[in-house]
């Protein structure tokens, strides 16, 4: 299952499937995962 949950991009790394990054939820940081959103800057 999938929730689409609204945070903040605080980094970015990596290129394609290797792209990484840090979300913040209000106040809980979390790495994600960004290969599906390549178009994803902070």
């Amino acid at each position: 299952m999938c929730l689409a949950v609204p945070g903040k991009l605080v980094s970015a790394e990596g290129e394609g499937l290797e792209m990484r990054g840090r979300v913040d939820f209000g106040g809980v940081s979390r790495e994600i995962q960004l290969a599906f959103v390549p178009e994803a800057r902070v």
